[in-house]
């Protein structure tokens, strides 16, 4: 994910983990600052990108795998705010098949592009909309601070 927000050309980056009190998946963030107009044009690559791709494929440990994602409707937060969601079909324990879902919530805001991801299996978990404004409305108020 972090290739589609172009943190390889962002000035800096910092990534947080989100420990969740009644769940053992983990969630995340990600806060990425780019210099002059590179934070809209990294986040129009990605709004375009969502449009057109459905599937993918990719390998890991347990084998070949193919990913559908699938764009979600979220209110509008900061700048410019998109969501979206990965589900991968994986081999659990003993052979059975589970569904790898990952949600995605991305906002811009001026010149930084945060992400905030949710991660479950065999259940759709969304990152509570509410600590997504918390943050949010933070990081405005440090760029105007």
């Amino acid at each position: 994910m972090n290739d589609a927000l172009g943190v390889g050309t962002a000035s800096a980056v910092v990534d947080q983990i989100f420990n969740w009190k009644d769940s053992i998946w983990a969630g995340g963030g990600t806060l990425a600052s780019y210099d002059g107009m590179e934070a809209e044009g990294t986040f129009g690559r990605l709004r375009t990108a969502l449009k057109t791709c459905t599937d993918f494929t990719g390998v890991t440990y347990t084998g070949k795998y193919t990913a559908h994602l699938e764009t979600e409707k979220i209110p509008r937060i900061g700048d410019e705010s998109l969501a979206f969601r990965i589900t991968i079909p994986v081999k659990g324990p003993n052979g059975r098949s589970d569904l790898r879902n990952e949600q995605y919530i991305c906002v811009r805001v001026g010149q930084v592009i945060t992400e905030f991801t949710m991660l479950d299996v065999n259940h759709s978990a969304h990152f509570p909309l509410d600590l997504v404004r918390k943050q949010v409305d933070r990081l405005a108020g440090a760029q105007r601070g």
